[in-house]
């Protein structure tokens, strides 16, 4: 792979200016993203998209700065002021796929925010409930129109006062349509647990493999994120020996155990569940997930050291000699995404 830059995000210092590599995050006065050079990745490609105003999804450079650039892959947080699911247009959508095919990209997942706004596949509420399935919906084909061919999703939750398993019903018969229009459209859903401070549906990977299992669709599939894995208690082999080839994407973050902190500001040993997952020939993508507001302001420094823990070199990887010799040869071909948060 050649030396590439590393692109955290677009914008332009003038309307008619070039676009321009940057890093993301906001000014002090919030008015728009830092003004940050793009660093240097050697020997991998990692890529985030960013927007310099809410209009729609910028991830298009200067022609000229095409050919310098090695772009890769991005997992899409699909929210404001990224690319909002109720204001972006099938025409705005086509103009960001030509923008993403013209220049050798492709996603890997596209991720609707579902945390944050008032999402919940499992809700009692029969019109949250319908709504939310229209969102998914929304994104699902946003998704296809896009060709991108993962989207990832949540159980939601049910009310503490409440019969979790009326939820769990819930979710499920939802999940399961969803499903089949994903099949239509060529689609995979990846199901991800959250942690228990989230939802009281799916927070361990037994769960995970409980409501795959009453789904038994081939277009489910499982995602990985390490701070909910490490709130439950648990580790990458328990994800490997239910899911093996099932599970399509890991969320690297640190965490104390959760957080979603850049690597090395919390207390879990990424290293190792890297150098595990890695040992047991996991083959999906690994995608940085840092949304702590603490990074807003200087995104590059988590950025520069999460790069450097995960190349395959042995003067800047944390990880031991023997793990970087067998996954050497697979680290040069797997392709490092960022997810987009800022809002």
């Amino acid at each position: 792979m050649s030396d590439a830059p590393m692109v955290i995000g677009l914008d332009k210092v003038a309307p008619d200016a070039a676009w321009r590599p940057v890093s993301i995050g906001w000014r002090a006065d919030g008015g728009s993203w830092t003004h940050l050079p793009a660093d240097r990745a050697d020997g991998v490609r990692m890529t985030v998209s960013a927007e310099a105003d809410s209009r729609r999804l910028l991830i298009t450079l200067e022609k000229d700065d095409a050919a310098a650039l090695d772009f890769a892959r991005i997992e899409l947080w699909a929210g404001m002021p990224h690319l909002s699911l109720d204001d972006a247009s099938a025409t705005e959508l086509r103009d960001v796929r030509r923008m993403i095919a013209a220049r050798d990209l492709s996603l890997s997942c596209f991720t609707p925010e579902q945390c944050v706004y008032p999402i919940n596949l499992a809700s009692e509420h029969p019109g949250t409930a319908r709504r939310s399935f229209d969102y998914f919906r929304r994104a699902l084909h946003s998704a296809a129109s896009l060709d991108c061919r993962q989207l990832l999703v949540t159980a939601g939750w049910g009310y503490a006062d409440a019969p979790a398993s009326d939820a769990w019903e819930r979710a499920r018969d939802q999940l399961g349509a969803l499903a089949d229009e994903a099949a239509r459209e060529g689609v995979t859903l990846l199901l991800e647990p959250l942690s228990r401070t989230e939802s009281n549906l799916i927070t361990t990977s037994a769960e995970l493999a409980r409501m795959m299992a009453e789904l038994a669709s081939p277009q489910v599939a499982a995602i990985l994120d390490l701070n909910a894995m490490a709130a439950a208690g648990e580790t990458p082999a328990d994800y490997l020996a239910l899911f093996g080839d099932a599970l399509r994407h890991v969320h690297v973050c640190d965490g104390t155990p959760e957080g979603h902190l850049a690597w090395g500001d919390g207390s879990l040993p990424l290293a190792q569940y890297v150098a595990e997952l890695e040992a047991a020939g996991y083959q999906g993508d690994y995608s940085f997930e840092f949304v702590s507001q603490a990074y807003w302001l200087d995104p590059r420094t988590p950025l520069q050291s999460a790069r450097a823990a995960m190349l395959p070199n042995p003067g800047q990887s944390s990880l031991s000699h023997s793990s970087q010799k067998s996954r050497r040869s697979r680290m040069t071909s797997r392709r490092l995404t960022m997810m987009n948060w800022c809002w």
